[in-house]
């Protein structure tokens, strides 16, 4: 693969950011976002806080509504003044919570991009594939017009499209869902971002078309040394791509770790049921678990642990005071008050 040019404009002065290890790449401490009047907020993400490391892929797991998307766009900046984002959420040790719009804009495509749920939603229906994955390249300054338009074809064949010229001057309604998200990612990894952001990658395609787009971002992060963010809902595939992950609810981090050892022996009581519902070889029909009441909505004012009602080992103490993560294990953690009666580590 051509080697491009990494000569480029400081995105933002780094002279007195906090330093962060060197197999860093992105940091994230206390980030929270509301939205709606400060009178009455809708609190969507409380007090996340995690690291990625240098080539590493960490999962951000959890139900519809627990805050992973939020989480992952707040990063990016998407939501502009419709919210309000606290924290730090440092690359390279620079704090991109409270950037510019002119900074992140430089950040977005060249140091950390997305690739979205819906590529029908990301991709301008009324353009030629080809032509937007130049109009990245040249704004990033990556080559001239030229050099964009034979990158794209190249970055077209790297995320496996068997005909990259001819998909090249087609518009994204000629392509079906699978190839859509292809070209999706080319456009994502075309600046060879130092974080990739895939939120909820694989959600619209089929199960088969998903095992091609997960062996794909495990080839491209291998191939151009990425740290991958991966937003979803699915516990299989957290467990296929992830090296660690971060179980979310009600809009905060209950158990992170290890992918293998959280998934196999999960700590915290939201994780077990979560594990404990899933489908399983010999079960009869409708005799899964459930998990029992609601999840807490995002306006709701929460006073101790969130799980707390739903929860079959809640104590007085649980409802009391929030939960922080504690460590369980090696490289492990978990935010619950009433771990020994829990069992740490409880295999499935």
């Amino acid at each position: 693969m051509t080697s491009l040019d990494s000569t480029v404009e400081p995105v933002i002065d780094l002279s007195d950011a906090p330093a962060v290890s060197d197999d860093t790449v992105l940091m994230v401490r206390d980030l929270r976002t509301e939205f709606g009047p400060p009178s009455d907020p809708i609190h969507a993400v409380r007090g996340v806080s995690f690291t990625l490391q240098r080539g590493g892929v960490l999962v951000l797991l959890g139900e519809s509504g627990s805050g992973k998307s939020v989480t992952a766009r707040s990063i990016l900046g998407l939501y502009g003044p419709s919210a309000r984002v606290s924290g730090q959420a440092l690359i390279e040790g620079a704090d991109l919570i409270g950037a510019s719009e002119r900074e992140l804009q430089r950040l977005r495509g060249r140091h950390l991009a997305l690739v979205p749920q819906d590529p029908s939603g990301a991709l301008d229906p009324l353009r030629r594939i080809g032509s937007q994955l130049s109009e990245v390249l040249r704004h990033h300054g990556m080559t001239d017009k030229a050099g964009a338009e034979a990158r794209g074809l190249e970055l077209l064949d790297l995320v496996g499209i068997p005909d990259p010229r001819r998909v090249a001057r087609s518009y994204p309604h000629q392509l079906s869902g699978g190839m859509r998200q292809r070209a999706a990612i080319a456009i994502a990894v075309s600046c060879q971002p130092a974080i990739l952001l895939a939120d909820e990658p694989t959600t619209a395609l089929d199960v088969t078309v998903q095992a091609q787009i997960l062996d794909l971002f495990s080839m491209l992060q291998r191939s151009l040394d990425m740290a991958i963010l991966l937003v979803t809902h699915d516990v299989g595939v957290a467990d296929q791509i992830g090296d660690q992950v971060a179980v979310m609810y009600a809009g905060r981090i209950v158990e992170q770790g290890p992918t293998a050892q959280v998934l196999d022996a999960p700590s915290h009581p939201y994780t077990q049921a979560l594990l404990a519902s899933l489908p399983q070889p010999g079960i009869a029909r409708g005799a899964l678990k459930a998990i029992p009441g609601r999840a807490v909505l995002a306006g709701e004012v929460v006073v101790g642990c969130p799980f707390a009602p739903r929860c079959a080992h809640s104590v007085a103490a649980c409802s009391a005071a929030e939960p922080v993560l504690v460590a369980v294990g090696n490289h492990r953690s978990a935010a619950c008050s009433n771990l020994e009666a829990v069992g740490v580590g409880a295999h499935r």
